[in-house]
């Protein structure tokens, strides 16, 4: 707050005397702190928990909105990568009041079919901050946390991390790069083949 002080001719001044921050967003980054700190406390960061994820993936579940630019990026970069992997999509919506809701119950049903599925990936793409408030979340970080399967998040941008993130076997820059995480490349597998072949063939000759 502060006041109005008129100037010479048109000059117009503004005295301030008493900065604080706005209600929204000051209490909003206050609760998160404050939420990072309990979880914090609980463990739920640590490397210890995370687990590692398989190195051939079966059958991966994947949480976003059936109609996004993640789900389409997502899929694109697996076909590339590596094709002997199904996908099932859960699709939720990732903004707006009903994400957090629509995530959870994604995750639940996940769960119910946990033998299926050897990695859950959550993927959405950039957006404002207030785009991501969702994955900021402790329903959706307590839910990840108890997944009896691996979880990969990959929402936003490289500089946005989420509580999901945190919490998150493993943490990826964007939806993207979640699947070069999740998937092997055929191309590298090959070579290793390639490689394995020389090698045999080399000792057989060699006996």
């Amino acid at each position: 707050n502060g006041e109005i002080q008129l100037g010479k001719k048109t000059e117009l001044r503004f005295r301030v005397r008493k900065l604080s921050a706005s209600g929204g967003v000051g209490d909003s980054a206050k609760k998160l702190e404050e939420l990072k700190l309990k979880l914090r406390k609980e463990g739920a960061f640590d490397d210890s928990r995370k687990r590692d994820l398989p190195r051939f993936p079966r059958n991966v579940a994947v949480v976003t909105s059936s109609g996004s630019s993640a789900w389409e990026d997502f899929k694109r970069v697996s076909s590339a990568r590596f094709l002997a992997t199904e996908l099932e999509l859960f699709n939720s919506t990732v903004q707006g009041d009903l994400a957090v809701q629509g995530i959870c119950s994604a995750l639940a049903k996940i769960e119910d079919k946990a033998g299926e599925f050897d990695v859950i990936a959550i993927v959405r793409g950039g957006g404002a901050r207030g785009d991501l408030e969702a994955f900021n979340s402790e329903e959706i970080a307590r839910a990840v946390m108890t997944s009896s399967i691996p979880v990969v998040s990959g929402v936003g941008h490289e500089d946005d991390v989420s509580l999901l993130d945190l919490v998150a076997d493993r943490r990826a820059s964007t939806p993207s790069n979640a699947a070069e995480i999740i998937f092997p490349d055929s191309k590298d597998l090959l070579k290793e083949v390639s490689n394995l072949r020389y090698k045999v063939t080399t000792v057989m000759a060699s006996r």
